[in-house]
């Protein structure tokens, strides 16, 4: 941050005040305000350890609004009290100032936050006008010179009355924008980040049951838009995206890792996986103020506008709040748009869970109400649907059906092959699918010829043995997988007549042998670990 010389006002007549910090404060505000040539709010800088204003590292990520929007009756937090001041005539868009006042004399001083050193003097300029006074200033540079001309001989001109081809720019007054009806030109469409699907500076949440799928179809999503593909056919914005996964941090990075194998990129993809729980129900929202300075130092790293922002979970950035209450949702919604102020490229995705037999969001209905769309990922069998079930201005209904590919990513220390997921397309999807159930009816073919070999003569044959004998079918398969594999297999098995089991821990016989009384039991070998039931 740099300063600038100090403000010369007319303000003296405030400064004999018992409240003329207060008053010069709202007053430098309301005029700046009044004229219109910027945008200004009235705000808390961050303190030091000993409270005082930390001027020099105030950023308008690190801001806070008045408490209540009321001047703070603390003397020590009345002290960071300050003017911010953006949107500036004639200036970068990302130039923000600040307006402070020295705590010994009361003199108001300017520091630069963002933006070019020359808009200094641009600034300077205006603002000490708009204050009363405009200050000596050295002689500009050229570029200054180019600047005060755009500001004086393009954007001090009148708006054009609207045509059929063109739109003028909105009017600002203060945190205020206005379009007349005069002003409106011809429609634009609203920028895609996945076209119908993903539009900036809008936010959704995407819901399903536990082992829907959310996660994995973000992480394509997200992949699509770091790399520019298209997205299953439809067109992408490539931009930057950044994923705050709250929640099992690891197993997201498996699944971006995924997709560089599956796609053979070696190059670095603009996608970033963040780990942490932020507080996103904070009312100062100080985790969501540092997720915005992270995300602007990501953009300037690699050079792209971030065009995603991924929340995975909402229920581990909750704080621990109350995801019923509207009070508690309301604080959410505040922090999300934070987020969606700081970065009107990117679009938010909020990912969060489907309630038991609801169909819908967990949680309180201010969330419905405050996103632009909503998702809801559907599963039957190996096929998945994701569907928009609500929009604002966009495309409702079916999105894509799909599968997931298993793809291999590395091996583990005991020489066993790590995986992760992709989506793919319905056709590829419905293959997986169909090779699948062909495996897993052969399963169920080798669990029953091995129970009725190990059953001859009427034995019950515990699930020890039956599993460890079934193991033997395919001994390089992961242990977990083959149990996964015999425990659909023992379910299917019995749920068609074809297996019946008694006792605890379970034994087993074929229907076929049942009425012969047998009652002699095989117990599982000693180097057989008795299964979870099925």
């Amino acid at each position: 941050m740099q300063t600038t010389k100090q403000l010369e006002t007319n303000l003296d007549e405030l400064r004999a005040a018992p409240d003329s910090r207060e008053r010069m404060v709202f007053e430098i505000h309301d005029r700046l305000a009044e004229h219109g040539h910027c945008a200004v709010d009235v705000v808390l800088a961050p303190a030091k350890a000993d409270g005082s204003p930390d001027w020099e590292n105030t950023d308008p990520a690190n801001v806070s609004s008045l408490p209540a929007d009321q001047w703070p009756d603390e003397p020590i937090e009345a002290n960071r009290a300050c003017v911010i001041v953006s949107d500036i005539d004639g200036c970068d868009p990302d130039s923000t100032f600040i307006v402070i006042f020295h705590h010994d004399t009361g003199i108001p001083g300017m520091f630069q936050c963002h933006g070019p050193e020359a808009d200094r003097v641009v600034a300077d300029s205006i603002i000490g006008r708009d204050l009363g006074h405009r200050p000596k200033t050295p002689p500009p540079s050229k570029l200054a010179e180019s600047l005060e001309r755009l500001r004086t001989e393009v954007l001090a001109k009148p708006a054009p009355v609207a045509a059929n081809d063109n739109t003028p720019g909105d009017q600002k007054a203060g945190k205020f924008v206005i379009t007349r009806f005069r002003d409106l030109g011809k429609a634009k469409p609203k920028p895609s980040v996945i076209k119908g699907v993903r539009y900036a500076g809008e936010a959704s949440y995407t819901v399903a049951k536990p082992g829907g799928g959310k996660s994995a179809t973000e992480t394509d999503i997200g992949y699509h838009i770091a790399t520019g593909r298209d997205w299953h056919g439809r067109k992408v914005a490539k931009g930057l995206v950044v994923y705050f996964a709250a929640e099992r941090k690891n197993l997201q990075d498996r699944r971006v890792m995924a997709y560089r194998e599956h796609y053979r990129d070696n190059y670095d993809v603009p996608m970033v996986v963040i780990g942490g729980k932020p507080d996103l129900t904070d009312s100062a929202r100080r985790d969501a103020a540092a997720m915005v300075g992270i995300i602007r130092a990501l953009e300037k790293e690699y050079g792209l506008p971030c065009h995603l922002v991924t929340i995975d979970t909402l229920a581990r950035t909750f704080g621990g709040k109350n995801q019923n209450a509207t009070e508690d949702m309301s604080k959410f919604v505040h922090n999300i748009d934070l987020l969606m102020d700081a970065f009107p490229t990117a679009h938010i995705s909020i990912i969060h869970h489907e309630g038991w037999e609801t169909g819908r969001a967990k949680g309180s209905i201010d969330l419905d109400g405050a996103v632009d769309a909503s998702f809801r990922i559907t599963r039957n069998g190996e096929l998945f649907k994701l569907v928009c079930d609500g929009t604002n201005d966009g495309e409702e209904g079916d999105i894509l059906t799909y599968g997931l590919k298993s793809v291999t990513i590395g091996v583990d220390d005991d020489g066993e092959t790590v995986s992760a997921p992709v989506l793919v397309r319905m056709a590829d999807a419905a293959a997986i699918a169909e090779k699948a159930k062909t495996k897993q009816a052969q399963a169920e073919a080798e669990a029953m010829a091995i129970l009725t070999e190990l059953s001859a003569g009427g034995h019950a044959v515990g699930g020890g043995l039956w599993l460890a004998k079934f193991r033997e079918t395919d001994p390089d398969a992961k242990e977990e997988t083959v149990k996964s594999r015999w425990q659909r297999a023992v379910r299917v098995l019995e749920d068609a007549g074809r297996v019946v089991s008694s006792g605890m821990p379970k034994t087993y016989k074929p229907v076929e042998v049942q009425e012969q009384g047998a009652s002699e039991v095989h117990a599982p070998e000693d180097d057989a670990p008795a299964p979870s039931d099925p």
